[in-house]
């Protein structure tokens, strides 16, 4: 009975955290989406490793990911002129 009162009054304790961490911040609108990620068992903060493909569909290293790009789009923005 004691562990699950506690575990009631810590739920309400870290409510009224959470609240006044959001009413608080002058971003309150991305503090909100973060807390209801946080509350789905999203992560907030995560990285996930991005791979780039050429048309082959075969992964680019990074190292050679910011010179495909560039030659890339240099190909496609010069095509045909801007009008």
């Amino acid at each position: 009975m004691y562990d699950n009162q506690r575990k009631r009054v810590q739920g309400m304790v870290q409510e009224r955290k959470t609240a006044d961490e959001i009413r608080n911040n002058p971003n309150r609108s991305k503090k909100t989406w973060e807390n209801i990620k946080r509350i789905k068992g999203e992560t907030v903060n995560s990285k996930e490793d991005v791979f780039i493909h050429d048309g082959d569909g075969k992964p680019i290293s990074k190292e050679d990911t910011p010179a495909n790009l560039e030659t890339f789009w240099k190909a496609v923005y010069t095509s045909h002129e801007n009008k």
